[in-house]
């Protein structure tokens, strides 16, 4: 277990790595000026030569200031190979119960209160990144099993002190199916970087 744990803390470095050289290599990503939180998650499955590996994680963030409020300005979401999946004001998806598509884009540009957290949960917030309709929403199923990548999640905000920036944390959630028929699951947190 310690050494499953260990290549899938390696497999996640060497995320955050390509991650960042493809998204400096990114042409139709507008570059975000000012402060903002980067975090860095996978999601999908990953065929390990017999044994497979399902990654999924959500991205939390926080106002951590007792009297400031902290506005989000806009967030963006991109694959590792530099693939925008989702640029634009902060939204929650609001999803027939039936179906699972998605039916609205709720924009939330309410700031966001001492102590109030928002997150994004990847396999709900996933494009098609590879359709001939690039503006559809997978469902979570549908997400959930694409091929394994790493994204990029990052955060534009504005207000509070800088002593008391926007904080955050990535979760993910990684299940290895072992060619025995076992599982294996493991729980890996990690904190977001606030960058300006």
């Amino acid at each position: 277990m310690r050494k499953t744990i260990i290549i899938a803390i390696a497999v996640l470095l060497l995320l955050s790595i390509l991650s960042g050289v493809v998204y400096a290599q990114s042409i139709s990503h507008e570059p975000m000026k000012g402060q903002k939180l980067l975090g860095v998650g996978p999601l999908g499955i990953n065929d390990l030569g017999g044994a497979t590996r399902q990654d999924i994680c959500t991205f939390y963030f926080t106002n951590p200031n007792c009297e400031d409020e902290i506005t989000i300005e806009r967030i963006a979401l991109i694959r590792e190979d530099g693939k925008v999946i989702y640029e634009g004001p902060f939204i929650w998806l609001r999803r027939d119960p039936d179906t699972g598509e998605v039916i609205e884009e709720i924009p939330i540009i309410a700031p966001m209160k001492p102590h109030q957290m928002r997150y994004v949960v990847l396999w709900r917030f996933m494009k098609d990144p590879d359709a001939t309709n690039p503006d559809r929403w997978l469902t979570e199923q549908e997400a959930q099993n694409l091929p394994g990548h790493g994204y990029t999640l990052e955060v534009m905000w504005s207000g509070s002190k800088q002593d008391q920036p926007l904080i955050g944390w990535v979760e993910r959630h990684v299940t290895f199916i072992l060619t025995d028929g076992s599982i294996e699951i493991s729980q890996i947190s990690e904190q977001m970087i606030n960058m300006k």
